[in-house]
């Protein structure tokens, strides 16, 4: 009936629908009406006028059917980022992924996506040119405090890396400490997953105060974690690849060490 009236849904109403729908008549008839949704979604797209973004804004990476990406900086919340370009785009926005509070990157907002993120960070220790890590991570609730720690009771994760680049500098404590700056991706979304997974086998993340280690954090004025690409299928079809370079900031501490 919505689409015979061309009442347009949003995500969530359609993610509500599309369960009973395939749950009493089957999934090819849910898969039918998702279809007809994502023609309308194309079709309404199409009629609008571009999105009005003033070209100078760094932050603004593009907007494609059902899509659009902004870069995140570093200590502030993917809650506040949407907030802002909601309010900027005169639009809601939904949040495909999201980002930590220190974490800075690629953030899409969109009504749905294949995303394969791909972060970059910089850690203490000599890596393997390739690794998996598959620990199990649980989350800790303690004292208001939220955490994630390997444990045989957790939920499965997987994070895939490989060596960036390796070197070695100087520290308070080390004339020649190594470094290893790392592109990894998660295959699983878990709290912190990068983060613990990383600490987990002796590479700990410059600048993470709740997994790495204060000689290190030191050498860094945030989290060196940093979305650096993100792909995504946009609902026409396209293969999108959206990157964010690294800030100022973290280029800093590479220059520096």
């Amino acid at each position: 009936d919505l689409l015979e009236r061309e009442v347009l849904p949003t995500g969530i109403m359609l993610g509500s629908l599309l369960q009973p729908i395939r749950q009493s008549l089957g999934s090819e008839e849910a898969v039918k009406v998702l279809a007809g949704v994502r023609s309308l979604w194309l079709q309404t797209r199409s009629e609008q006028q571009e999105l009005e973004v003033d070209s100078r804004d760094k932050d603004w990476l593009g907007a494609w059917p059902g899509i659009c990406a902004v870069a995140k900086p570093g200590g502030v919340s993917t809650e506040d980022t949407l907030a802002r370009w909601a309010l900027l785009l005169a639009m809601p926005l939904g949040t495909v992924s999201r980002l930590d509070l220190p974490t800075s990157g690629v953030l899409p907002f969109a009504l749905g996506g294949d995303d394969s993120p791909e972060y970059w960070c910089l850690c203490g220790g000599k890596a393997n040119e390739t690794g998996v890590v598959t620990s199990p991570l649980r989350v800790v609730r303690s004292e208001g405090s939220v955490y994630a720690e390997p444990s045989s009771l957790g939920r499965a994760a997987r994070t895939e890396y490989r060596v960036l680049s390796s070197f070695q500098a100087a520290t308070l404590f080390s004339a020649s400490a190594p470094f290893s700056l790392l592109e990894a991706r998660p295959l699983t979304g878990r709290t912190h997953q990068i983060r613990v997974h990383l600490a987990s086998i002796g590479l700990p993340i410059l600048g993470d105060e709740a997994y790495g280690q204060p000689e290190l954090n030191t050498l860094c004025p945030r989290l060196f974690l940093h979305c650096r690409r993100l792909r995504l299928l946009a609902l026409d079809g396209q293969e999108l690849c959206l990157e964010a370079p690294l800030p100022a900031d973290l280029r800093g501490v590479l220059t520096s060490l």
